[in-house]
C-alpha cells in the first residue's frame, strides 16, 4: 500500500492576502471565494499567518471606549478599519507537500485546527483543510 501524500489532496491555489489588508476586505474575499481561511503574507510574499472565518466573526476593535459606551455603528466602523494582522494567527502550523495525510491529520487534531498551509520550502504550495481530509477518507475507502 502506498502512502498518500498531502500534495495529492491539498487545494493548490489558496487565497492569500497582505497582512495590511482590512478586515472588511478579507471578509468579502472569503464570501466571494467561498472559503473559510486566508493565508496572510508579508511584503516579501512569505507566509506570516492565517486568518479564519471565526477570526473575522470574533474581531473586535481595541479602543479606549468600552463596549458598553460604543454604539453598533462605531463598533462596526472600527472593526472594518482594522488590519488583518491584528486578528490573524501568526506563525501557523504548516506541512510540506511530502507530508503523509496521516501526519497532517494528526497535526490538525493535535493543534485543534481546521486547515494547514502547505509550504514547499518558503513557497506556498497549497492548503490542506478538513474538507480535503474528508475527501481523502471517502475516496480512499471506496477503493
Amino acid at each position: 500500500m502506498t502512502k498518500s501524500l498531502v500534495r495529492e489532496w491539498m487545494s493548490p491555489k489558496p487565497i492569500t492576502v497582505d497582512s495590511k489588508v482590512g478586515v472588511s476586505v478579507a471578509y468579502h474575499l472569503m464570501r466571494l471565494n467561498e472559503v473559510r481561511r486566508l493565508l496572510v503574507l508579508n511584503d516579501n510574499d512569505e507566509l506570516v499567518g492565517i486568518v479564519t472565518w471565526g477570526d473575522i466573526r470574533a474581531a473586535h476593535p481595541k479602543s479606549r471606549a468600552s463596549l458598553e459606551t460604543r454604539d453598533a455603528w462605531e463598533s462596526h466602523f472600527l472593526t472594518a478599519t482594522m488590519e488583518i494582522r491584528e486578528i490573524m494567527t501568526p506563525n501557523p502550523v504548516t506541512v510540506s507537500p511530502d507530508t503523509s495525510m496521516r501526519e497532517a491529520a494528526r497535526l490538525m487534531l493535535e493543534h485543534k485546527i481546521g486547515g494547514v498551509p502547505v509550504l514547499d520550502g518558503k513557497r506556498i504550495a497549497g492548503i490542506l483543510t478538513e474538507t480535503d481530509l474528508c475527501r481523502f477518507v471517502v475516496e480512499t475507502e471506496e477503493k
